[in-house]
């Protein structure tokens, strides 16, 4: 196995750890693919992801706070590339809302391994850019969640968080998708069926999932490191200068999604705050969580914290 999922994230988002990893269970049923989670301790917490479910963690000894969140992660995927070549890397409010087609992924590592000036895949779309910018083109064969529709037909996709997105660009719904349905009716803009996915070169890293090579991961983020830059919001908008040397790949339309889930835009949760969404889910799937005052996942009135914006990083304080 030269493959692994690594969940980064900390104790405060504990609540959502099983979530996860339940929807995991119910949309990606035959993952072969070992996980792990990599957060601090806390010793009022029982860490028994494994006997339920396999997973496993890693932790580390360092606070979680906002300005150490890469070198944490550096810390998790130094001891995992002791025994991976690659790894996904998932944000732990990524909740899976279909299924994954396991085929598709293998396609990717498989791409991965085998073009040695290929660092990334992302395995959710990139906006459409300029075709004048894209200077490499790959494409996989993949399975499309829709097997009544015919290849070449459009079709609207109410989960997608792109469609939701451009329902942004034209002021009909706001950012984040907080307050966006699991399936949103507001979606007006169509998606095609295809058997492939195009994956072109991107500029952009982003928090959405992504496959890395891991040692290219890493060397970019000891340098990203040795600069203070070690937040994940610096991961994006700092990153791609310290990742020049390897090609960075994200599929081109909107619609080849090959990790299906809500990522663009923002995860299930803002600030603490769980989305309308994502309620919808866990209610689709029997999933309870403990939800506290204004719809945190923390109770407020015991876990102080720097809840300022939506879509900033939430710390203990």
């Amino acid at each position: 196995m030269t493959t692994c999922i690594l969940i980064p994230t900390s104790t405060l988002y504990y609540n959502i750890w099983e979530p996860h990893i339940k929807l995991m269970n119910i949309y990606w049923k035959d993952c072969p693919y070992p996980i792990y989670i990599g957060t601090n301790k806390d010793s009022n917490i029982i860490y028994d992801l494994n006997e339920k479910y396999k997973i496993n963690y890693i932790f580390t000894t360092m606070e979680a706070k906002k300005d150490n969140i890469l070198s944490r992660m550096l810390y998790y995927l130094e001891i995992l590339q002791k025994k991976y070549k690659n790894v996904l890397l998932l944000i732990d409010d990524f909740f899976l809302t279909r299924n994954v087609d396991n085929n598709t992924i293998n396609e990717c590592i498989k791409l991965l391994n085998s073009e040695s000036n290929i660092g990334m895949i992302r395995l959710h779309p990139s906006p459409e850019g300029n075709i004048k910018n894209i200077t490499h083109h790959f494409s996989i064969p993949s399975l499309s969640n829709y097997p009544n529709i015919k290849l070449g037909e459009t079709y609207m996709d109410y989960i997608c968080s792109h469609c939701l997105g451009n329902l942004t660009v034209q002021n009909i719904c706001k950012l984040p998708h907080i307050d966006a349905d699991l399936e949103d009716s507001r979606i007006i803009t169509n998606h095609i069926k295809t058997d492939k996915i195009e994956l072109i070169n991107a500029k952009g890293i982003w928090l959405q999932p992504t496959l890395w090579n891991i040692d290219f991961l890493i060397q970019g983020l000891k340098r990203m490191i040795n600069d203070n830059k070690n937040d994940f919001r610096k991961f994006e908008t700092n990153g791609p200068p310290y990742y020049k040397n390897k090609l960075l790949l994200a599929p081109r339309y909107r619609w080849e999604i090959i990790y299906p889930c809500r990522g663009f835009c923002g995860g299930g949760i803002f600030s603490g705050v769980i989305s309308k969404w994502a309620l919808q889910l866990f209610k689709k799937h029997n999933i309870h969580i403990p939800i506290y005052s204004n719809n945190y996942i923390f109770d407020t009135t015991k876990i102080k914290s720097n809840k300022n914006t939506r879509g900033e990083y939430v710390e203990k304080i």
